[in-house]
Parts: C-alpha cells; sequence; structure tokens
C-alpha cells in the first residue's frame, strides 16, 4: 500500500512510500498548501485567489490546472482528486501532520482530564514534536488557510501550556520553565503563561524569580494599557509573602539586578537618570549568547518603570515590519504627548537584541540618534550577529550622545 505524507507544520514536505519528494514552487505549492490545510474540497477559484495574493498578480486561467497537473506528474495521480467540476481536494490515502497534531494534542489532553499525567506528557511531547519548525510562507499569505493557521498556532500555544501544567501536576516545574520562558518570549500578552511560569518558579522554591516573572509580566501587559488579572495578582501576593518569609525582612524588591551583573545595571540606569536631564540618551550593551543581555535588558525596565517612566519594550527576536512601525508610532507620540523635553524624558524605548531586528527597526533606531529626541533608549545587542549592512549603524549608534566611551558596555 502506498503511504503518502504531507508535512505543513514547518517547511512544506512531501513523502511517498517513505521518500521525500520535491514539491514544485510556485502555484503548485500555494496549491499543495492550501488543500491540505483546508482539510475539504476547494474551488478553482478559490485556488486562484490564493496564488493571486501569494504572488501578487492575477493567475492565467489554465494556471490552476497546471498546477494540479504538475503535483500529480511529482507526486502521483492519487495525490490531487476532483470531487466535481473545479473542486479539488488531496486523496484519501495523503496523511496530513496536521490531522496527527490535533488528534495527539486531544488525546494528551484527555489524558490529564482523568489525571493519567505520564501518558499526558508523552502525549504533549508528542504533538510538539510534530512541528518541525515556523510554518512556510505560503500558509500565511492566503486568506483561504488563514482561518487554519490562526488556530494552528493558537493551538501550538496550548501544546506548551498544557505540556507545562502536566509537568507540574508531577511535580517536575524544572521541565516546565524553558517551555513557558519560551511561549511568553513569543505572545509577551498571554497571562495565562506568565502565571504558569511564575508558579513553576514558586514550586521550585525560587521565589526571586518567580516575582522577577510577575514584574516582567505586568511590565508587558502595561506596553499595551492591560492590567494583570486576578490569577497574577493572586501569585504576586503569594510570591511576595514567601520572599517576605524566606528572607526574615522585607520582601525583594521587585526589578533586581540579574546575579552578577549589578555593576552594569547601575551604569545603565545611571545613564537613564542624566538622559532625564538632557544627557545620555542612548546606551548599548553587547554581549554574546547567553551573558545575561535581556535578563539585564528586563530589569533596566523594570527599574524605569517603578521610577514612574514610560516605557516600550521591543524584541529583535521576535521582530517585524509591523511591530518596527508600532514602535515607531509610539516614539512619534512621545513628543504630542508633553509640553518640554525634560518631561519627553520621561519616556524609555528597551530595543532587546537588536542584532536580530527588522531593517525597519534599525531605522528607527539611527533616526532617533540623528534626530536626538528626549525618548531614552537602551539598546543590547551581539555584536558578532549584527548583520554586514547594519555594521555602520551600530557604529553611529555607539557614538550616540551617552553611550559609553568605549562606545558600548560589554558582558563578558
Amino acid at each position: 500500500m502506498t503511504v503518502n505524507v504531507l508535512n505543513l507544520l514547518g517547511p512544506i514536505e512531501a513523502r511517498v512510500d517513505g521518500a521525500l519528494v520535491d514539491v514544485p514552487g510556485g502555484a503548485s505549492r500555494v496549491v499543495l498548501a492550501v488543500l491540505g490545510a483546508a482539510g475539504a474540497a476547494v474551488t478553482s477559484t478559490e485556488l486562484a485567489e490564493a496564488i493571486r495574493e501569494h504572488t501578487g498578480r492575477h493567475p492565467a486561467k489554465a494556471t490552476v490546472h497546471t498546477a494540479i497537473w504538475r503535483l500529480r506528474q511529482t507526486l502521483g495521480e492519487t495525490w490531487v482528486r476532483s470531487p466535481g467540476p473545479r473542486i479539488y481536494g488531496l486523496g484519501p490515502d495523503v496523511a496530513v501532520d496536521v490531522v496527527e497534531f490535533e488528534a495527539t494534542l486531544a488525546e494528551g489532553l484527555c489524558a490529564r482530564k482523568v489525571a493519567d499525567f505520564e501518558r499526558a506528557v508523552a502525549q504533549l511531547r508528542r504533538a510538539m514534536a510534530i512541528w518541525r519548525g515556523a510554518l512556510d510562507g505560503v500558509m500565511h499569505g492566503t486568506s483561504v488557510v488563514r482561518p487554519t493557521v490562526d488556530r494552528l498556532l493558537e493551538l501550538r500555544s496550548v501544546v506548551a501550556e498544557e505540556l507545562a501544567e502536566a509537568l507540574l501536576d508531577l511535580s517536575r516545574p524544572g521541565g516546565a520553565v524553558p517551555l513557558l520562558e519560551d511561549l511568553v518570549a513569543r505572545e509577551p500578552l498571554r497571562e495565562h503563561a506568565w502565571a504558569i511560569l511564575a508558579d513553576a518558579y514558586l514550586r521550585q522554591g525560587n521565589v526571586q524569580n518567580a516575582v522577577t516573572t510577575l514584574d516582567r509580566a505586568r511590565m508587558r501587559l502595561a506596553e499595551y494599557g492591560l492590567d494583570p488579572g486576578i490569577r497574577l495578582r493572586q501569585l504576586g501576593s503569594s510570591a511576595l509573602a514567601l520572599a517576605d518569609r524566606t528572607s526574615g525582612d522585607a520582601a525583594p524588591a521587585p526589578s533586581t539586578a540579574p546575579i552578577g551583573r549589578e555593576r552594569e545595571l547601575a551604569a545603565v540606569t545611571a545613564r537613564l537618570r542624566d538622559g532625564q536631564q538632557g544627557y545620555g540618551r542612548v546606551s548599548v550593551v553587547t554581549g554574546g549568547s547567553g551573558m545575561g543581555k535581556t535578563c539585564l535588558a528586563t530589569a533596566v525596565a523594570d527599574q524605569a518603570l517603578a521610577s514612574g517612566l514610560v516605557v516600550r519594550f521591543h524584541s529583535g527576536l521576535h521582530d517585524d515590519a509591523d511591530a518596527a512601525r508600532e514602535t515607531e508610532q509610539w516614539m512619534l507620540d512621545r513628543p504630542r504627548q508633553v509640553d518640554d523635553a525634560e518631561t519627553a524624558a520621561r519616556a524609555l524605548l528597551v530595543v532587546d537584541d537588536l542584532h536580530a531586528g527588522h531593517a525597519l527597526t534599525w531605522e528607527l533606531v539611527a533616526a532617533h540618534v540623528r534626530r536626538k529626541a528626549a525618548v531614552g533608549v537602551v539598546v543590547t545587542c551581539n555584536r558578532d550577529l549584527i548583520p554586514d549592512e547594519h555594521r555602520q549603524r551600530f557604529a553611529c549608534l555607539c557614538r550616540a550622545p551617552g553611550a559609553p566611551r568605549d562606545g558600548a558596555r560589554a558582558l563578558g
């Protein structure tokens, strides 16, 4: 029996009898993605519209027919069926990883519901493993499958949350923490994930990390004018009470420096204070991966919030054109909301991991330096990963007002 497999949860792959087959590009790739994600028959009109959305131009009348012919020639006649005139779907012998993912997730949820936590963890890990990476660009660019894509991305986050909670059910908080840290980095407004993460730290006995996590959640929610929900507030009270009991003194103040980075935090915050008086508008922190740049940036933002500044946190690792434009608008709005430069400097922009940022973000930061805006800016960056086209901009940034004498403060 022929075993045909279409994998959509990552780069698009097609397998025939276990062998990987090159998927044709162009319109054929769009058609295959739409047929696999739709889960039902699709009209040729819908396929033509998907091709138009992906390519940006109207396809010729024969484009859909030609694309299907190429798929059948490359993958086999049974891959694409036609149950009616100008209606197409995948053949019944084609297994799609989307179906396997959803079925595996459902099994994991059922196992957790009946308190079979070991099986829940196994199934949820299996569901996570079915995702092989970011979805192919074809999947994002067509309105026919956009509802399916949105649902799948949400389910991917649900898997991470459910797996983390199942691990907590088994008293394994150490396994839950990295899952949740990755999730809140991708989706900083996911309040439930922040709550589970803080709970995981508390179950590890790491009260200070729990307090810091709740502070981070509050900061990210505040960027969008949102207040923490009841669970985050309850966890905050519990964490502070535990901190008070374990220290024997007052609960630790939020926004403390990352361990071993007290000197760097003090230096950056000192320049922020200067910036409120018209000096030191830019602070640049450099270092390799895992050196604590993001923790330092978060601590700086927390201290700025505590001192009354308006803060925006912009992550280069999760950057795109829309995020860059939102931050640009936020920057442009500052002068219109204040009466003078002294008040304008009560705002702070933190750009974390600028090396991975979108080109518009690089231009935004460079333009900020050129016009010497009063808004304070803190930038973290890995020098070794800066794209060649942005190295000159980074050099200019390090010479901006308020940057350290050596151009940037390096973490080592």
